[in-house]
């Protein structure tokens, strides 16, 4: 089209020649043949070889601006310009041109950005080893809820046929285990990644007495959940504070050594229980303590006692003994005898608890330890005598009952 336009505008330019010149078209063939002969159109062919070197654009732009300027029908060849190689001040893209090239790898996959390399790839199990298992932490402060992220495991034991496992994990919280939460199954794999994360409400002051206990289970051909191991993990140490908590991993123990430690005897408690339904009123009796310090620390060792109401896992209100004095000659008994009184209605009687915990303190160093503690309560909080024990209190309305229990380890 444009070699047509240039070819049309010399054209033009020779009937103008032609028009001043007319005995040019009365020239007989031979003489027009002469003529035609004696015409040097060497520089004619060497324009269009550098128009043809040019840039398309270029020279549009050059002939459409002679257009516009109504000389296009004269067209000099000299005054073309130079070629220039096009950029984006002399030849401008549109801006959704110039998005759409921009964006011209975007939504590709880089597969370096997602490889996942696991630091234990190279990492030896001992023999007879249930496996390892890794999780996160993290704690809400402003909802006061504890966040677990149950990462992956590796080397579970396969099945006695050398088939591998369906495994899947249960978590809860030592020691009143009122809530289980349990992940997702994974087939046919001894080395499960999981990734998922489950919810505990809990108080930050209470956060420092429980366990966090995770059992993983196969789920065999005859859909029966076989035990592979259980891992615990005390958050005695764990800060609330933190802004960033790492991953960390624990083995699992086909026996449950750790309860049965959790569980263990830490001595004995004298309570006494009163609740007086006409003026919403429970009392607390702390009487004595067995057994809460060892004979040959005694002479340094002071004992007290702390009482909470809580309703569920928040906090409602907290009492203290005095420090007592342990003694080597009371054979480990301690007379604390005090009374504490807590506001509680009657319609919130199976939605609180009480937590008795016990403690020492050295005299010399200040440092407290904790000995055990009780939980009593409703269905929902206790078990056996501790749960008796709060049942009775309901029905004897205004009369003490008391009973001895047994500490066990937060």
């Amino acid at each position: 089209m444009f070699l047509m336009r240039l070819l049309n505008s010399y054209s033009n330019d020779m009937i103008n020649v032609a028009s001043q010149n007319p005995d040019l078209f009365y020239l007989s063939d031979e003489s027009a043949r002469g003529f035609t002969n004696s015409l040097d159109v060497s520089p004619v062919a060497a324009k269009f070889d550098e128009i043809r070197s040019y840039s398309f654009g270029s020279a549009t732009q050059y002939i459409r601006d002679r257009e516009r300027d109504g000389v296009g029908r004269n067209i000099n060849l000299n005054v073309i310009p130079p070629f220039v190689l096009p950029t984006r001040d002399n030849c401008p893209i549109s801006p959704g041109t110039r998005k759409r090239m921009s964006l011209q790898n975007f939504g590709t996959i880089n597969p370096a950005l997602y490889s996942q390399s696991d630091s234990d790839e190279n990492m030896s199990f001992p023999e007879g080893h249930q496996g390892r298992l890794w999780f996160q932490l993290a704690y809400e402060r402003d909802s006061e809820k504890l966040i677990c992220t149950v990462v992956k495991a590796r080397n579970l034991p396969c099945r006695a046929d050398k088939s591998q496992c369906d495994p899947f994990v249960r978590l809860s919280l030592l020691p009143d285990e009122r809530r289980t939460l349990q992940t997702k199954v994974k087939r046919k794999t001894c080395d499960p990644r999981f990734e998922e994360s489950f919810v505990f409400p809990i108080s930050a002051k209470t956060i420092n007495e429980r366990i966090l206990r995770f059992s993983v289970y196969d789920i065999d051909r005859r859909k029966k959940h076989v035990l592979i191991g259980h891992a615990f993990h005390s958050l005695c140490d764990f800060n609330v504070a933190l802004e960033h908590f790492p991953v960390t991993w624990k083995d699992l123990h086909k026996e449950a050594t750790e309860v049965e430690n959790s569980n263990s005897v830490r001595g004995e408690l004298l309570v006494s229980l009163c609740y007086n339904d006409d003026i919403q009123r429970l009392t607390v009796n702390i009487i004595e303590g067995k057994s809460l310090h060892s004979k040959e620390k005694a002479s340094g060792t002071e004992a007290f006692v702390k009482v909470s109401l809580m309703h569920q896992s928040r906090l409602l209100k907290r009492y203290k003994t005095q420090l007592v004095q342990c003694k080597p000659e009371d054979d480990g008994v301690i007379s604390f005898c005090e009374s504490f009184q807590f506001k509680l209605l009657s319609r919130m009687c199976e939605a609180v608890s009480l937590v008795i915990l016990a403690e020492t303190r050295n005299k010399l160093t200040k440092e407290k330890r904790a000995v055990g503690r009780v939980i009593l309560g409703g269905l929902m909080f206790a078990r056996g005598k501790e749960l008796e024990h709060w049942q009775e209190c309901m029905q004897k309305e205004k009369e003490h009952v008391q009973e001895w229990h047994t500490l066990v380890q937060m």
